[in-house]
């Protein structure tokens, strides 16, 4: 039987409740304070409530209802609905929060479990579970028929599968710079939100699409009770479409990396996707666009776009968003492209260089091994691939030159903006040869913001790989946010560009 004073702490949230349901809800001192109750019986009324389910309450975001759409500015991450809860969960979040709030100190014995029982509504074998939960998270500690607080701060670990292009020995693949930073931003977060990832591979070229676990390979993805939610990283990965259907059967929410050669979903393969986000850094006109808004800031008024890739979505999107920069400005006639469709990207001309094994003309790659058998194999996989780079350069500088000279013959030009740094750096070698002096002469601009951009001097555009990861994880945490539900489900997110000494304004 509950006494009148908690009744009256009850009620009073329960009007808070029903007048703000997205907001914060007042502290335990606030509650006793306005209740006219001690700080005990307040603390009880958020515990009853939180027994229904109505309310959660988390260390440093203090209480909020469930139904909360976004309880922070900041990533949610406790956004699972507590109402899909069992009860054992939410025992167990009552006494967390009890031990956040000095209820239960470090080393303070448990009450009675006839006492735990009557404080948390709930009966011995319920009871019993939870506190084998607590044991299992070294929360408490098991002497004799007691139990003590082993640790003033609980620690929450929810699970993120990583769905990322493995090969066929099992290694992820990872070669960009881009993705590089992706994975350590990714690891940097998820320690920051004490998230823990599993690393899930995917193979999907040239045989029937696998995952793998730890180097073990299964058909199906293996359903998990502590995995919240996917990341499925489409880079090398044939169809992403694909793997994502597999997702879907998880009926868990996925967050979706853009960066394919396919582009963007259309609306029908939207509707078929399930709970999912689409994440899109470089498939858009945005970078495009706001390349066009600087250059147009500093002075310039007639530029000219070069890209050896342009059978790429991404290549073409780049222009289309410089193209409506300048027709925003008013400005006709001041793009100038100087391009080659019949590449997608780099990786197609990597596949020439391969298929002619331009190396082995220059190194003799079986002996190379046999003579360094104290390194493993994928490290000289990994010098034969840098050296392979050499002669993809060179490709795709040989492809180029014919329109790179054509660029030079329009004096009204004053930038050339490079589909990609890779390209931009083709381009000034170029430039370099031809006695053309980068900025004086011709400014130069590239796309992805990568180490060699610093070290040159490139200005060039940088995709927020950091808001990426971020919004990933948010999503995942909260993905009844205000900030996904629009019908397209793609975010675009916004990059920048960061200007260094290849680039002048134009008076």
């Amino acid at each position: 039987m509950k006494s009148p004073q908690l009744n009256s702490a009850i009620n009073y949230l329960r009007q808070q409740l029903n007048t703000n349901n997205d907001m914060p809800l007042p502290s335990v001192r606030k509650i006793a304070s306005e209740c006219g109750v001690a700080l005990k019986t307040a603390h009880k009324a958020v515990v009853f409530l939180m027994m229904e389910g109505v309310i959660c309450s988390r260390w440093g975001h203090g209480i909020y209802p469930t139904s909360a759409k976004s309880p922070s500015k900041k990533v949610n991450t406790y956004g699972i609905a507590n109402n899909r809860r069992l009860k054992t969960d939410r025992i167990i979040e009552a006494i967390e929060s009890d031990i956040i709030n000095n209820v239960f100190k470090q080393g303070d014995k448990l009450p009675s479990l006839k006492i735990l029982m009557s404080r948390y509504n709930t009966s011995y074998p319920t009871l019993h579970k939870v506190l084998q939960t607590l044991l299992k998270k070294n929360l408490v500690q098991n002497v004799g028929y007691s139990y003590y607080i082993t640790r003033s701060k609980p620690q929450w670990k929810f699970k993120i599968g990583v769905i990322c292009a493995v090969n066929d020995t099992g290694d992820l693949i990872i070669e960009k710079e881009r993705e590089r930073n992706f994975f350590r931003m990714l690891y940097m977060d998820a320690d920051k939100y004490n998230l823990q990832l599993e690393m899930i591979g995917y193979r999907d070229w040239g045989r029937s699409p696998v995952f793998s676990y730890n180097s073990e390979e299964t058909s199906k993805l293996i359903d998990d009770t502590d995995t919240i939610g996917y990341i499925l990283v489409s880079w090398h990965i044939k169809d992403y479409m694909r793997c994502l259907n597999s997702l879907s059967l998880m009926k868990k929410p996925v967050s979706v990396w853009l960066e394919h050669s396919d582009g963007i979903p259309d609306q029908k393969e939207l509707s078929r996707s399930g709970t999912v986000a689409f994440f899109d850094q470089s498939y858009s006109q945005q970078s495009g666009y706001d390349m066009g808004c600087f250059l147009l800031k500093l002075g310039h008024r007639k530029i000219a776009y070069i890209s050896p890739f342009h059978g790429s979505a991404w290549s073409q999107q780049r222009l289309s968003g410089l193209r409506k920069a300048f027709d925003e400005a008013g400005i006709k006639n001041g793009i100038v492209d100087f391009t080659d469709k019949d590449f997608d990207n780099d990786w197609t001309f990597m596949d020439i260089v391969l298929a002619e094994k331009m190396l082995q003309k220059y190194l003799d790659s079986t002996r190379l091994k046999e003579d360094c058998k104290n390194f493993s194999p994928e490290k000289i996989d990994q010098i034969l691939f840098n050296l392979n780079t050499i002669f993809r350069d060179n490709l795709i500088y040989n492809q180029s030159i014919k329109f790179l000279k054509e660029a030079t013959l329009d004096s009204s030009v004053t930038v050339w903006v490079a589909a990609n740094d890779l390209c931009a750096f083709l381009c000034l070698e170029y430039l370099k040869k031809n006695n053309y002096r980068v900025p004086h002469d011709i400014s130069l601009v590239g796309f992805d913001n990568t180490f060699q951009s610093l070290k040159q001097g490139l200005t060039s555009y940088d995709f927020n790989t950091q808001g990426l990861v971020h919004g990933m994880i948010d999503y995942l945490l909260n993905p009844s946010g205000e900030l996904y539900n629009n019908t397209s489900r793609v975010l675009h997110l916004s990059g920048k560009v960061i200007q260094r000494g290849s680039v002048k304004s134009i008076k």
